[in-house]
């Protein structure tokens, strides 16, 4: 639903106005008197209008004769066939050297197409939601394919990719779930944003080493993920590029790579090896720890579920360790003295946490099972085991965010803040105890994704309070004054 309403969006903000200039034999036209060449488009002026009017079998022919003047067809128009959702098939004549954009986006009907080798390029979203295309041929005459050219291509199962071809697009293969091998050629230099994003059957992909960066996002949510190999070539790892490749077992970073984005293994449940080149001059996994180090801050930026923290580190990246499903224990060792927004967030399993007792900024104080930093008394790491000590005077941004195993928590008297998405994500969370009886400072998104059903609070007084305060009328407040943990 969601890809659906996006791809009615991009569509709706691409199309433009404008009427076939001529109809031959059920295909309409844009005519170019000057040059005498003929655009296939589609009748009359708005999205509605053309929905559809294409249907079956079409054959484009080489040239047209209008009014008595012959026309060479040469290329598809924007959105010409788009939404044709009974297109079952269509043949291309060689006099074609362009497709526009988005000109099958959604031919649902469309099992297969062949694309002669007289088209140059493929237009942004040329078959974009064309969910029965299994299988296309890219001639060796095209050298670019378009932003989410095959994007939502569900059923296509592979593509090979012509050597002429340098570039893939930004979202090129979003959401193609079916695609279970691509062969990319050496002249490809990089890969788009979101260029494989949900290839959720992709297993294994060898890039070639005339890929010098991998885009954000670029293979986010590839579930099947289990062997990739990076090659010496690549200086760059985008944003959360291989976030939620959850059959990811191990990583190797090359000494080319001197810039990784931010979550750039996020969510990768099965990873349990990370090793870093020692040859590489901005990052190292010192001491086998099985986490990506930089070298010159000493900051963890990444780690995965058998990771150790070095006792030379000194600081936690934001969203180091999220989505590390299998983490169940971690130590935060006396070096450590800054932590990163979330750097814990939906570690599922994590049952125990414990920071050095000589620690000069954090603690677990009272085995809470979470990290507080000693002088502001703000909790800002926890788990599904953890204990709000009654020291605690602020809950800080994502603390406990995607705590899954996290039923009920109390929260203290001593506390009065809770921060952004603190709580969110926690799947299992279903009561909470409210001892402050002055509602604290609520920031948005606290209970964002929970199943919240019940507060419980010590007064009809604190009761009226915060329904005053929070509206919480979504959820049970109940008077508990006796049995509160």
């Amino acid at each position: 639903m969601k890809k659906s309403f996006l791809l009615l969006t991009l569509l709706w903000g691409a199309l433009s106005a404008w009427a076939h200039d001529a109809e031959v034999n059920g295909i309409f036209y844009n005519l170019n008197k000057a040059n005498k060449t003929a655009t296939v488009t589609f009748k009359g002026d708005s999205f509605v209008a053309y929905d559809s009017e294409y249907a079956g079998d079409v054959v484009i022919p080489k040239a047209v004769t209008y009014n008595g003047i012959t026309y060479s067809v040469t290329s598809l128009g924007n959105e010409c066939f788009c939404g044709c959702s009974d297109l079952t098939s269509i043949t291309i004549p060689n006099s074609v050297t362009s497709l526009g954009e988005y000109c099958f986006s959604s031919c649902k009907s469309l099992a297969s197409i062949t694309i002669p080798n007289s088209v140059t390029s493929l237009g942004e979203g040329c078959f974009a939601g064309c969910s029965s295309l299994t299988s296309i041929t890219i001639p060796n005459s095209v050298t670019s394919l378009g932003e989410r050219c095959f994007w939502d291509c569900s059923s296509l199962t592979s593509i090979t990719i012509p050597n002429s071809v340098t570039k893939l697009g930004s979202c090129c293969f979003d959401g193609c779930s079916s695609l279970t091998s691509i062969t990319i050629p050496n002249s490809v230099t990089s890969l788009g944003e979101e260029c494989f994003w949900g290839c959720s059957s992709l297993t294994s992909i060898t890039i070639p080493n005339s890929v010098t960066s991998l885009g954000d996002y670029c293979f986010s949510t590839c579930s099947s993920l289990n062997s990739i190999t990076i090659s010496n070539s690549i200086t760059s790892l985008g944003k959360s590029c291989f976030s939620s490749c959850e059959s990811l077992t191990s990583i190797t970073i090359p000494n080319s790579v001197t810039s990784l984005g931010e979550e750039c293994f996020a969510s990768c449940s099965s990873l349990e090896r990370i090793v870093v080149d020692a040859a590489n001059p901005v990052y190292d996994s010192r001491e086998n720890s099985n986490a990506i180090i930089h070298t010159a801050t000493n900051k963890l930026i990444a780690g995965c579920k058998n990771s150790k923290i070095p006792n030379s580190v000194t600081s936690l990246g934001r969203y180091c360790f999220s989505g590390c499903s299998g983490l169940t224990s971690i130590t935060i060792p006396n070096s450590v003295t800054s932590l990163g927004e979330g750097c814990f967030s939906s570690c599922i399993s994590l049952e125990c946490i414990v920071v050095d007792t000589a620690n000069p900024v954090y603690d677990s104080r009272e085995n809470c099972n979470a990290i507080i930093h000693t002088s502001t008394n703000e909790l800002v790491g926890g788990c599904k085991n953890s204990k709000i000590p009654s020291t605690v005077t602020s809950l800080a941004a994502c603390c406990f965010e995607g705590c899954s195993g996290l039923t009920s928590i109390t929260i203290p008297n001593s506390v009065t803040s809770l921060g952004y998405e603190c709580f969110s994500a926690c799947s299992s969370l279903t009561s909470i105890y409210m001892l402050p009886s002055t509602p604290p400072s609520i920031e948005s998104r606290i209970f964002e994704d929970t199943p919240l059903k019940t507060v419980y609070v010590v007064s009809e007084n604190a009761k009226k309070a915060y329904q005053a305060e929070y509206h919480w009328n979504k959820y049970k407040i109940v008077v508990k004054r006796t049995g509160i943990k």
